[in-house]
């Protein structure tokens, strides 16, 4: 459901897009107009470059002196605002930093041409528009006699796209003031006065977008939520079945009664450990792979549903891959590289929160948000185990030096990674590294108590073989006498 708002919201952008484009297109006086008004309200900003080229990164010219700015760490805060008549063939510009795309004729770019310091045009891209005192303009031209506009600057073509940067930018140049700002800056109080009126307003404006997208997203998971039980009662009945829910459906209570094993990947595992569970049915999760060059244990089943490892460490991974692979649809959709059909099962997954166990994962299930351990659990009662035993569960910060069971198990890029996703999911940019230790530390918590909870009233018996660790939610045992027999 919300990939289904997504695509209406980018269809009704593309078209209010096209609508604008229509209107100031056929009255060419409006976007004038509208250039006016932003010249008197909005203030020039020092720091943005428009770049009018209809070509886009096809034309070599604006394409150099683009790579210029953005390989010089002189303008790394620099904003380059491209005006490409065709936005969807360059689309690939967005994914740079600090880059955005503009439709000539549109709001967009009528309000560009008024806030940017930089104006930079290639041949048949020049703007329309007389341009303000603070901003410095500049063109490549084959013949400097035939350029119609007010230009600061015209080049050659061959001029060198380096030299024409360090040409137009002058870094002792501040914001520039719009007319109506330069007034009203003349009385102190009524500027102070304003200023905290429009701060205020910008406080109330983020406060409300954000309530009514979090009450948005609340209600889409909701109808997902409500879909996808529909559509399980459906499937149950024969109707809907794909090949992926078959394959699910034939996993449930596969091992009836049995016992397994589940591996983390905590500092406490060892391969002396692994090779007693050679016999046994084990779950293994994320990089696991990293301790097979050490061991000949491999895993019957394989779960992963971290949407970083999917990025990038998707290579690795896939190449090492035992046993069937169990993730979830977001997950799986990351994933550069697919598994064989045969090799993989997805699992739907509804992003509710606080976590709760389904106990119906051909619905779909809840995410922990925090431990790959919780969808394990899940999915090791779904098949029928009676006996749950977990072996590497140190619950401990797995972003510390010491967090799993080799070094290098992650590299410092992707922990980074991995805490701004946290900052971003809190809404916190200033959380220090310890507080999401902590945080981790707690949601693990929280998750094995929910799942115990569970496993309590459906009569399954969920151990902790791990060898030291701080998880203390389940009664603590010693692998040898489990495998000894000690607990039969």
């Amino acid at each position: 459901m919300i990939r289904l708002y997504r695509k209406i919201r980018k269809k009704w952008k593309k078209i209010f897009r096209m609508f604008w484009k229509i209107v100031l297109g056929k009255f060419p006086s409006l976007t004038f107009l509208l250039h006016k008004l932003f010249c008197i309200f909005v203030p020039i900003d020092e720091r943005v470059i428009l770049l009018s080229c209809k070509e886009g990164a096809e034309n070599e010219v604006a394409k150099s002196f683009f790579e210029a700015v953005r390989n010089d760490e002189k303008y790394y805060r620099f904003r380059i605002i491209w005006a490409v008549e065709d936005l969807d063939e360059s689309v690939d510009l967005k994914k740079t930093r600090n880059t955005h795309l503009v439709s000539p004729w549109s709001y967009k770019w009528a309000k560009a041409c008024a806030r940017a310091r930089y104006l930079v045009c290639v041949p048949g891209s020049e703007l329309p528009f007389k341009k303000r005192k603070a901003q410095v303009s500049a063109c490549w031209s084959q013949d400097q006699n035939i350029v119609k506009g007010d230009y600061n600057y015209i080049w050659d073509m061959e001029k060198k796209p380096e030299d024409a940067l360090f040409e137009i930018i002058d870094f002792e140049v501040g914001v520039a003031d719009g007319w109506l700002k330069k007034r009203i800056r003349k009385y102190k109080a009524v500027f102070m006065i304003l200023k905290t009126l429009k701060n205020g307003f910008k406080r109330v404006k983020r406060a409300v977008r954000n309530f009514i997208k979090d009450k948005l997203k609340i209600v889409a998971v909701t109808m997902d939520a409500a879909f996808y039980t529909v559509l399980g009662a459906l499937r149950k009945k024969g109707l809907f079945q794909n090949e992926n829910y078959k394959k699910l459906l034939s996993y449930k209570d596969k091992h009836k009664g049995e016992r397994c094993f589940l591996i983390g990947n905590g500092p406490s595992l060892t391969t002396s450990d692994l090779e007693l569970l050679k016999d046994e049915t084990t779950f293994a999760c994320n990089m696991i792979c990293k301790i097979y060059d050490q061991t000949t244990w491999r895993p019957d089943y394989h779960c992963m549903i971290d949407g970083i490892i999917a990025k990038y460490q998707c290579e690795e991974f896939m190449e090492k891959l035992s046993g069937v692979l169990f993730t979830n649809k977001s997950t799986y959709r990351i994933l550069a590289q697919k598994p064989d059909d045969d090799q993989c099962v997805q699992v739907t997954n509804v992003g509710k929160s606080p976590y709760y166990v389904k106990g119906d994962m051909l619905t779909y299930y809840v995410p922990s948000g925090a431990t790959v351990m919780g969808f394990m659990l899940e999915l090791a009662m779904f098949m029928g185990f009676k006996e749950i035993y977990l072996i590497g569960v140190d619950c401990t910060a797995s972003n510390a030096p010491q967090g799993h069971f080799v070094k290098g198990y992650v590299s410092e890029e992707l922990k980074e990674k991995d805490r701004e996703r946290v900052r971003k999911r809190m809404k916190n940019p200033d959380m220090t590294n310890e507080e999401i230790d902590e945080y981790y530390f707690n949601m693990s918590t929280y998750t094995y108590r929910v799942v115990k909870k569970y496993a309590d009233e459906h009569d399954v018996k969920i151990y902790n073989a791990t060898r030291g660790g701080a998880l203390e939610v389940y009664d603590r045992v010693v692998l040898e006498d489990v495998l000894k027999g000690g607990l039969a």
